[in-house]
């Protein structure tokens, strides 16, 4: 790479049509003639020249119009990336964070704006990008590494530790569309980070993971860090974007409203995250294709025993957390657990529904949980949501749905990290004097 920013993004917009019909004839042509470049690529014949790359709209000071048939995703956002430096983006969903990666690998072009790039990227948006589901596992990695411009020898020098780190090794000659999603994420992974790209877009990857891939992907991307690679990384994984990312950027509402140092940004996206009050209600933004396996969230809600909505409870009272969802099919052994966890992310505890290794059948729910009094110490908590089967990878994740704060009548508050004083049995009794013994 150069010594320029390894990303500069200038006054990037997106804007998509609301309704659009996709244009098939104009995307068949493109295709037809793009066939050629794109197999001499995957068979290492041309390679990914190493000079920066420029994707350009309509231009940074393109007018903005507010026409109500147009849906701006992405609006003036700027901000540099330098050469070995990880970034986290962070924002609530629908903000504009994926789109924002699709332009940068070049998926989709932006509306208005500029962007550079200098280095190869390496991206992972979703499970199993790029894969080809008829492919087996051992022909997707070749593929994915001709996408990422590397030649056959790169591959297969690498191919061994992609296929140690996937652990993967009895199905290689397994077509993917076989492969459950956890051992899709597992493999699209190992192919992204062991390829050796310069830039590497991670986008909500560890959200569908077990803990043990989690554990090997945040030390695999630590090692990548340590090689002085650069590393754009999305997710709703508080804790873990911290312990990454020095610095990150808030979007909301498309645009960027703050580049900082981590913790002072994921200080203020919670912030912005307790201005649902007691309830939220979830757009199909929010809600829509990603969410589809194994629900569909619809509405989450505090309230108190006379039913008043809030997300300020007395720690003296008992309240209730009320989560709306939908099932678009049958799912066997369901389960679904309310978390809470720190403002930094860090859990403190989990409710799990009973009512777990029974079949639940399609349709709309309202799942109830009774939080008892003098449960937690006066602060803010934040609560989310996991609900899926049990070994499956297959799930809906959430952690950061809504703040909560207690407010505690008596002078008790928390001391240090101290979040939770469940109500418990106590006993006490008085000994008679002649059982007690002097102190010494």
């Amino acid at each position: 790479m150069g010594n320029g920013p390894a990303i500069k993004v200038e006054g990037i917009g997106k804007r998509y049509r609301l309704g659009q019909t996709i244009d098939l004839t104009r995307t068949f042509r493109e295709l037809v003639m793009d066939w050629p470049r794109t197999m001499a690529r995957r068979v290492g014949l041309i390679r990914t020249p190493e000079v920066p790359s420029v994707a350009t709209g309509a231009g940074p000071k393109a007018e903005i119009d507010e026409d109500p048939g147009h849906l701006w995703a992405l609006r003036d956002v700027s901000f540099e990336v330098q050469p070995g430096e990880i970034v986290g983006l962070v924002g609530r969903n629908g903000a504009g964070k994926s789109t924002l990666l699709k332009i940068l690998t070049r998926i989709t072009p932006p509306s208005t704006g500029r962007i550079e790039i200098n280095g190869r990227v390496g991206s992972l948006l979703e499970v199993g990008t790029g894969f080809h589901n008829e492919l087996t596992g051992r022909e997707n990695i070749y593929l994915n590494g001709a996408i990422l411009g590397m030649r056959r020898q790169e591959i297969s020098r690498k191919f061994d530790e992609i296929v140690a780190f996937a652990g993967t090794e009895r199905f290689l000659d397994t077509p993917v569309k076989r492969y459950s999603s956890g051992m899709r994420v597992r493999l699209a992974f190992a192919v992204a980070a062991h390829l050796e790209p310069e830039i590497l877009l991670i986008d909500e990857v560890l959200a569908v993971g077990d803990a043990e891939f989690q554990r090997r992907c945040l030390n695999k991307m630590d090692e990548i860090a340590e090689e002085g690679r650069t590393i754009i990384f999305v997710s709703h994984n508080l804790p873990a974007l911290q312990r990454l990312c020095p610095r990150a950027i808030l979007i909301e509402d498309g645009r960027v409203v703050d580049d900082n140092d981590s913790p002072s940004i994921i200080q203020r996206y919670l912030q912005t995250e307790s201005e649902f009050g007691g309830e939220r209600r979830f757009s199909y933004s929010e809600s829509g294709e990603k969410y589809l396996k194994p629900l569909i969230p619809l509405a989450i809600r505090i309230m108190d025993d006379h039913g008043i909505i809030s997300n300020r409870m007395i720690s003296s009272q008992n309240f209730f957390i009320e989560f709306d969802y939908e099932l678009p099919a049958d799912v066997w052994e369901f389960y679904l657990t309310f978390t809470f966890c720190t403002q930094e992310g860090d859990f403190l505890v989990q409710a799990t529904e009973p009512d777990i290794g029974n079949q639940r059948k399609a349709g709309r729910y309202r799942s109830r949980c009774l939080i008892p009094q003098s449960f937690f110490f006066k602060g803010g908590v934040m609560l989310g949501v996991i609900a899926g089967r049990p070994r499956s990878s297959e799930r809906y994740s959430e952690l950061n749905m809504m703040q909560l704060y207690i407010d505690d009548a008596t002078s008790l508050s928390s001391a240090g990290s101290i979040y939770t004083r469940p109500k418990l049995n106590w006993e006490t009794i008085q000994l008679p004097e002649e059982s007690v013994e002097p102190l010494p």
